[in-house]
C-alpha cells in the first residue's frame, strides 16, 4: 500500500504492509487502516468477536431445533385415536 509520503520509494511499487479492517456499509466495503501498535489489541477484539458470533450461531441452531421438537409434541398431543 502506498503511505503518501512524497519522496517515498512506494510511489513507485506499493511496498508497506498494512493491517485493515473491513466492512461492509450500505453496499459498500469500507477498509479502515490498523496502527502497528494497535495490530495485536485488534486481533484479540477479532477473534472475540469472532467466537462470540459462533455462539450465537449456535444457540441459534438449538432454539430452531427446540422449536421443531416443540411443534412435533403439540401435533402428536393432537392426535386423535379412533
Amino acid at each position: 500500500m502506498k503511505c503518501g509520503k512524497k519522496g517515498c520509494r512506494c510511489e513507485q511499487e506499493p511496498i508497506h504492509p498494512v493491517t485493515r479492517l473491513s466492512r461492509w456499509e450500505n453496499g459498500k466495503l469500507i477498509n479502515k487502516l490498523i496502527r502497528v501498535a494497535d495490530r495485536e489489541g485488534v486481533r484479540k477484539l477479532f477473534n472475540n468477536y469472532r467466537k462470540h458470533k459462533q455462539a450465537i450461531n449456535e444457540f441459534v441452531e438449538i432454539n430452531n431445533k427446540e422449536k421443531e421438537l416443540l411443534k412435533n409434541m403439540i401435533k402428536l398431543k393432537t392426535v386423535k385415536y379412533e
